[in-house]
């Protein structure tokens, strides 16, 4: 694991850590929040992504705010991005819980070409507290919290942390607010421990900028791959908010955990986990991600010899013998298929006179040619011995008449 500090551009200073390696994955708490949701996230995946978390101004390890007006939803964004450019990050995954889901829409909004895929979890698109537990009553009253808070606000910091960081406090969020039968209360205690420590005035500014922030104008444009993942008994931010954003986001894949309140991703987390594994490798892994080289010179060794080495005229398996008659092959392909010759049989006494037969029939005409040719032979020497007779002949009496 990595951790280390980044500045901001006014010079705050704010807390991360990286763990494992791979495409990066950037994790956005919601407010108040230093990382208790990411307790069965982070040991899933950081063996085969690079897993970054930060915490916003004034939470956890970060610095407080020089100025307590700059903790709007687009200046956290600006945050983050000093943190891409601080880790020199390429384009990430970036995914946000409750708030985090307003931070990581308007990054994507504010800087596209850094973002490969967004995973929102439990979270609005914009004014969360016109819909917290589906009703405006803490919109209503919440001017008059804000103006308590900065006016008095010593003793609403006295007060906040002698109530929030108690296990009264759990026991009443566990059994009004997420499912308590599911999430395991050692994981969900560190979120009061580490809230109860927040500054109060902080928080109130923040959760005002929050309420004025509105992504719905541009959910129609995003053009990368995103899940969406609500709880069917999420009061926080009801589940009908992630299943019209899933509606207006082109392409969005939206998965609802059964029973799941704010927290569902711990209460099920084997669920959420999965369907996010899956998201990654179908949507993000398989889509932009290069195959190593070594996977795919092994598939290739495997699959291109078969086609190199299969010949056109290649022997056909021994099958048996029958009496169907085959067409005689061609003479190239008769030479390059022929079996070894059988050893020679001794045929049948019939056959045997009948091959004999076929093998004499050609030498008997031959003779029958020569026949034809000797009686004209023979008549041209006849005719030569008559013509040298009567030549002699006529020699002797010529030589009697001179006597």
């Amino acid at each position: 694991m990595i951790e280390g500090w980044f500045r901001a551009k006014d010079g705050t200073s704010l807390y991360y850590k990286v763990e494992g390696e791979g495409i990066p994955i950037v994790l956005s708490d919601g407010i108040g929040c230093d990382g208790y949701a990411w307790a069965h996230f982070l040991p899933f995946f950081r063996d085969r992504f690079k897993i970054v978390h930060w915490h916003y101004r004034g939470h956890g390890r970060s610095e407080m705010p020089h100025d307590m007006e700059y903790v709007s939803i687009p200046d956290i964004c600006e945050d983050m991005n000093c943190l891409f450019e601080e880790l020199k990050l390429e384009p990430a995954i970036i995914v946000g819980h409750s708030m985090g889901v307003q931070v990581v829409l308007e990054f994507w909004h504010m800087f596209p070409e850094k973002v490969r895929a967004i995973i929102p979890v439990h979270g609005s698109y914009g004014h969360p507290l016109d819909t917290f537990h589906d009703n405006r009553i803490l919109a209503t009253l919440f001017p008059y919290l804000k103006k308590f808070a900065i006016e008095h606000k010593a003793a609403a910091q006295k007060f906040w942390e002698a109530i929030v960081p108690t296990k009264l406090a759990m026991l009443v969020a566990t059994t009004f607010e997420v499912n308590g039968r599911l999430i395991n209360e050692d994981e969900f205690w560190p979120y009061f421990e580490h809230i109860g420590y927040v500054d109060v005035e902080l928080f109130v500014r923040m959760l005002e900028k929050a309420q004025n922030h509105d992504a719905q104008h541009f959910l129609k444009d995003i053009n990368v791959p995103v899940l969406i993942i609500g709880g069917e008994k999420d009061t926080f931010t009801p589940g009908w908010l992630a299943r019209k954003m899933a509606r207006m986001i082109p392409g969005a894949q939206l998965m609802m955990i059964p029973t799941g309140s704010h927290t569902g991703m711990m209460e099920i987390p084997e669920l959420f986990l999965l369907r996010v594994e899956k998201f990654l490798e179908k949507k993000v892994l398989s889509a932009s991600a290069p195959v190593k080289p070594p996977v795919k010179t092994a598939v290739s060794e495997a699959a291109e010899p078969v086609k190199a080495v299969i010949p056109t005229d290649k022997p056909a398996e021994k099958k048996k013998p029958s009496t169907a008659k085959k067409p005689a092959a061609a003479p190239r392909k008769a030479a390059a298929v022929a079996p070894a010759p059988a050893p020679a049989k001794t045929p049948a006494p019939a056959e045997a006179k009948k091959t004999a037969a076929k093998k004499a029939a050609p030498t008997a005409k031959k003779p029958a040619s020569t026949a034809k040719k000797a009686p004209a032979e023979s008549k041209a020497v006849a005719a030569e011995k008559t013509a040298q007779k009567k030549t002699a002949a006529k020699k002797t009496a010529a030589k009697k008449a001179a006597k």
